[in-house]
C-alpha cells in the first residue's frame, strides 16, 4: 500500500525545494557561467539562426548585427523564458496614437528575469506622413547642394516614380486608424527585443532592433557613351529573388509593394524597382514579412 505524506510533511518538503530554487537563483553566476551563455548565444546565432531574418545588419547603423523578432524568439525558446506583455493605449489629438508595452519575462519557475519596454506613435513621421507626387521634375542643380528650398522647402523631397525624379509633397496622412494595428505590434516587438536583450546580457552580440528601411534618395548616374557590357552575373536577380522570398514565405507581392509604399518608395510593381532597390528588399526581407505578418498578408 502506498502511503501518502502528511501534509505537514509535504508542506515541509515544497518549502524546502522553494527555497532552494530560490538560494539558486539568487547565487552569483561563476565567470565560467557567464563564458558559457555568451558561448550559448553565439551558437545559436551560428548554428540556428540566419543572417536576414533572425538578425540583420543595417546599413548606416554600424557592423554589429541587430536582433530581429525571429531571433529573439529562438533565445526565448532556448533558455525557456516566458514573455508577457503589459498594454498601454495613449489616445492623442486629432486621431493620434500612442502605444507602450513593458515585456517582461519569467523563467519556466514563474520568476521574473528580466523586463523590456517599448513604445511606437503614429506621430512618428512613417505613420504620420505620405507622399504626394507633384508631377514637377527634381531640377537638375538641386543633386550638388540638396538644398530643400530648390524643390519648394522642407515639406518637399525627391522620390522615384515611374523611372524619373519628381518632387514630392509630405502631409499629414488622413488615415491613422490604419495605423493602429501595425504600431501596436511594433511596440510589443520593440519591448521583446529590448526585454531579450537584456535577459541574455546580450548587448555585447545585439544592438536593439532598427526597423527603418533605407529609401534610395541618390539619382542614378549619367549613361556613359559607348558602354562596355557588363558579364551577366550567375544566378538569380534581386527581383526573381524576391518573388521567390514571395512563394517560400506565402506573402503576395501587393504586400511588398504596400510595404514599399509605407516606407516611401512607391512602386506600381516589383518590375518597377531599380536593381538597387529590390537589393534591399531582399536583404531587409525580415521586415517585409514582419509588415506583411502585421497586416495578414
Amino acid at each position: 500500500m502506498t502511503m501518502e505524506p502528511e501534509p505537514k510533511a509535504a508542506l515541509a518538503v515544497a518549502t524546502t525545494r522553494n527555497a532552494e530554487v530560490v538560494a539558486q537563483e539568487q547565487a552569483p553566476l561563476s565567470a565560467a557561467d557567464v563564458l558559457q551563455q555568451v558561448q550559448l548565444i553565439q551558437s545559436i546565432m551560428r548554428n540556428v539562426m540566419k543572417s536576414g531574418e533572425h538578425f540583420g545588419t543595417i546599413p548606416g547603423c554600424g557592423d554589429k548585427p541587430t536582433l530581429l523578432k525571429a531571433g529573439a524568439e529562438k533565445l526565448l525558446l532556448a533558455f525557456r523564458l516566458r514573455p508577457e506583455f503589459a498594454v498601454e493605449v495613449i489616445d492623442l489629438p486629432r486621431g493620434h496614437r500612442e502605444v507602450r508595452v513593458v515585456c517582461t519575462l519569467r523563467t519556466a519557475n514563474g520568476s521574473i528575469l528580466g523586463q523590456g519596454v517599448g513604445s511606437c506613435s503614429t506621430m512618428e513621421s512613417k505613420y504620420r506622413y505620405r507622399s504626394e507626387s507633384t508631377g514637377r521634375e527634381v531640377p537638375k542643380n538641386y543633386w550638388a547642394s540638396r538644398d530643400a528650398n530648390l524643390l519648394g522647402g522642407p515639406e518637399f523631397s525627391a522620390k522615384k516614380f515611374d523611372g524619373r525624379w519628381v518632387i514630392v509633397h509630405r502631409v499629414e496622412s488622413a488615415d491613422l486608424a490604419d495605423s493602429y494595428n501595425v504600431i501596436l505590434k511594433m511596440s510589443k516587438k520593440r519591448a521583446l527585443v529590448d526585454a531579450v536583450i537584456t535577459a541574455t546580457a546580450a548587448s555585447d552580440i545585439f544592438t536593439q532592433d532598427v526597423e527603418d528601411f533605407p529609401d534610395a534618395e541618390a539619382p542614378e548616374a549619367a549613361p556613359v557613351k559607348n558602354p562596355v557590357p557588363a558579364p551577366q552575373a550567375e544566378g538569380p536577380t534581386p527581383h526573381q529573388k524576391i518573388r521567390a522570398l514571395c512563394e517560400q514565405y506565402k506573402i503576395s507581392e501587393t504586400a511588398v509593394v504596400n510595404f514599399l509604399a509605407f516606407k516611401g518608395l512607391d512602386v506600381g510593381s516589383i518590375d518597377e524597382l531599380s536593381g538597387t532597390d529590390a537589393a534591399r528588399v531582399v536583404k531587409n526581407w525580415a521586415q517585409v514579412k514582419e509588415y506583411a505578418d502585421g497586416q495578414g498578408a
